[in-house]
């Protein structure tokens, strides 16, 4: 009677209900598998044995028999990414060493995307300045854009120009719309056909902030670059394209 009485407290034991708590005061089970129904919980002893896996905290560390260490190929953390894609360095970084300069760069290019001006940009010079509102462009590409702000020139009615810079070899077509002495005029008209070259003369009153727009295709020969908005004042003295102006882009094809 002893002896099935003893067996049968081994069953129980080998079928414990899911959730039970067995001690067993050998150090070692061997069997050819192991489940956890719900959770497992790795000792944290890390002072013996060196051998299996442990936990200290909310690290883990795998024993080769002489020493702990952490697992390779894992442990690391990532932070959110903010901001344009084109701006993480780091990552510039890293892929750089995976793919070939060029592949990395047009990988990188996006094909809808937007940027404003955070601060005023201003220029007193009379040749084309590039302001801060640009994207890069790959070679053979073609970018719907559009570009609305406004500016004023500060004291001189003499006026400012506009003009769109973009890598040698890049064509250009659209028209542009801008306001002139005051707001109550009639915004004129003309058209873009040419790259890296000023326009039509605007903003003709004296400190008078009026509205401008530009609406344009660019096609990209082989040479990628820069398409970016550049200005300059016909006579010597401050132009200012206000902060808020901005930039939208969209790459796009010929049917």
């Amino acid at each position: 009677m002893r002896y099935v009485i003893t067996l049968l407290m081994c069953i129980g034991f080998a079928y414990a209900q899911p959730g039970s708590r067995i001690v067993y005061s050998s150090k070692f089970i061997k069997a050819p598998g192991f489940i956890a129904d719900s959770n497992f919980k790795p000792p944290s002893d890390t002072t013996n044995y060196k051998t299996g896996i442990a936990t200290i905290g909310s690290s883990i560390y795998v024993g080769n028999g002489v020493k702990w260490s952490t697992p390779s190929g894992g442990g690391s953390t990532w932070g959110s990414i903010t901001g344009d894609l084109d701006t993480q360095t780091d990552l510039y970084t890293a892929l750089n060493l995976k793919l070939p300069i060029a592949d990395t760069a047009a990988m990188m290019k996006r094909d809808t995307s937007s940027a404003y001006l955070i601060l005023d940009a201003t220029t007193s010079s009379t040749t084309a300045v590039a302001t801060n509102l640009k994207f890069q462009i790959a070679a053979n590409q073609r970018y719907f854009v559009m570009v609305d702000g406004t500016a004023s020139k500060a004291t001189s009615t003499s006026g400012m120009k506009l003009a769109i810079g973009a890598p040698s070899g890049c064509t250009i077509k659209g028209y542009a719309q801008q306001g002139t002495a005051t707001l109550s005029t009639a915004m004129t008209n003309s058209l873009i056909t040419a790259i890296n070259t000023l326009g039509s003369t605007f903003a003709t009153g004296i400190g008078v902030e009026v509205p401008f727009r530009m609406v344009f295709t660019v096609t990209n020969g082989v040479n990628a670059g820069t398409i970016e908005l550049q200005f300059a004042t016909v006579t010597s003295n401050t132009a200012t394209i206000f902060a808020g102006t901005n930039m939208r882009w969209q790459r796009t094809k010929g049917l």
